[in-house]
């Protein structure tokens, strides 16, 4: 029966009849295995600038000159929008309670599509968190109905989905939102 030691001085098993996990046990040791090693990571590095080139071109922005609060993803912690921006809390979302936004960053909007809602058909989008992609409500893109037409371009931001963060700026000369 050959030991480790043994085996690291022979050459690797060239049958099939020897299990792959020996031959792995002969090469974790040497030169070629660390070479490997290297290849297959920065394959993996190329891979995921690859795929997620939209993703890493893309930077998060953040909410400034703001003295109150700021609701970020409750995944990510990704700021999304302010107190002040938000018109009502009396909307409902599909997860409970929901805030009408007029104003959010580091989302992204999905596909339109034609949902029913508590108050009638609305053309809505999905939004998700740019960082994390975590759903957090949707836009409202068309109103059919007169009377909900001034949901038109706001969003659903459902309580659930953000954390409440208090955050407070140096500057006491400006309280506007400012987030581009």
């Amino acid at each position: 029966m050959l030991t480790r030691v043994e085996c690291k001085r022979t050459t690797p098993p060239t049958t099939p009849l020897i299990p792959y996990f020996f031959f792995l046990s002969y090469i974790t040791e040497t030169k070629l295995f660390t070479w490997l090693r290297n290849v297959v990571s920065s394959l993996a590095i190329v891979w995921m600038i690859m795929t997620n080139r939209k993703q890493l071109q893309e930077h998060q922005a953040y909410l400034t000159n703001v003295r109150s609060r700021v609701y970020t993803c409750a995944n990510c912690h990704c700021h999304i929008t302010t107190h002040a921006a938000i018109m009502s809390r009396a909307f409902q979302g599909r997860h409970g309670p929901g805030y009408l936004v007029g104003k959010v960053i580091n989302v992204t909007v999905g596909v339109k599509e034609e949902r029913l809602l508590m108050t009638g058909v609305h053309t809505v989008a999905d939004i998700s968190c740019k960082v994390c992609r975590a759903k957090l409500g949707w836009k409202y893109l068309r109103a059919r109905e007169k009377p909900q037409k001034y949901k038109e371009g706001r969003y659903i931001v459902e309580k659930s989905k953000v954390a409440r963060e208090n955050v407070w700026s140096d500057d006491d000369d400006d309280m506007e939102l400012d987030c581009y």
